[in-house]
């Protein structure tokens, strides 16, 4: 397993490079560099840094929580079972630099994510089963810090591009949310209270790549006036590690590698610092 995730890691390195030497050489030779260079929020002789504030709502889904839960509570050819995307929002910082002399930046985040919690379980579940005439519904309610490097680059004029790696710390890793449509069969408190105590939460690492677009405001004399410049981005995220700890337990749930998928969409602002 972890010789695939080297694997994995080495072939987006090199992506990643092929990307940033497309967008130094070819790209800037086709447009002739004056296009891309009159559209920078960067002055080019120079590097710049920006500081700002990111805000937005995300999607994510845990993969195969059919296999961690499936066998839980009943016989698994008696049952349905759907999985859902859980909604969150997400605010922090942002920090970008642009690279000397070439269409290139890096982007350094910080950032917050809080599920968008619904009242009754059964509103945008995670994982839904349907056994018979009773129904469960069941949500992984996790609060992250993200922490993301990604490295990006203009391809046409205020349209970039970013590919990097995303750090979701977990910070609420028995944050689990049951509920059935039955409680006096369900038994919904002590599943809930087994479900907490018995599947443990865990960081969430992966790459993560996306576009923007940014509309920058430069004053007369840039050397000496702050270039503000609004942004609104859309990355998704491919997690690598297994978010979901299986402790022995009584209820059969079962030790699966649950990673994630994520989308998210942004928007912003950064000044020259």
């Amino acid at each position: 397993m972890r010789s695939e995730i080297q694997r994995r890691l080495v072939i987006l390195v090199l992506l990643m490079s092929s990307a940033v030497s497309f967008s130094y050489g070819q790209l800037y030779r086709l447009v002739n560099g004056g296009l891309l260079l009159e559209s920078q929020m960067f002055n080019t002789d120079r590097g710049i840094t920006y500081l700002g504030i990111r805000f937005g709502r995300s999607q994510r889904k845990i993969k195969n929580i059919e296999g961690t839960l499936g066998a839980t509570f009943s016989d698994p050819s008696t049952y349905q079972f759907e999985s859902g995307f859980v909604e969150a929002y997400h605010l922090g910082i942002t920090t970008m630099y642009g690279i000397d002399n070439t269409d290139a930046f890096l982007l350094f985040e910080g950032e917050y994510s809080i599920p968008f919690l619904q009242n009754n379980p059964f509103d945008s579940p995670q994982g839904y089963y349907m056994d018979n005439e009773l129904e469960y519904a069941i949500n992984f309610d996790y609060q992250q810090v993200h922490l993301r490097f990604m490295v990006g680059a203009y391809i046409l004029p205020y349209l970039t591009w970013q590919a990097g790696f995303d750090w979701g710390i977990n910070t609420t890793p028995d944050r689990i949310s049951y509920a059935s449509n039955d409680p006096t069969i369900g038994r919904d408190l002590a599943i809930q209270e087994e479900l907490m105590d018995k599947l443990n939460g865990l960081n969430d690492f992966g790459p993560i790549f996306g576009f923007g677009i940014n509309f920058p405001f430069v004053g007369e004399n840039v050397g000496e006036d702050h270039i503000w410049h609004f942004f609104v981005d859309s990355n998704w995220k491919i997690g690598f590690s297994d978010i979901i700890r299986t402790q022995s337990n009584n209820y059969r749930l079962q030790e699966r590698q649950n990673r994630t998928l994520m989308w998210q969409l942004g928007a912003g602002f950064r000044i020259s610092i």
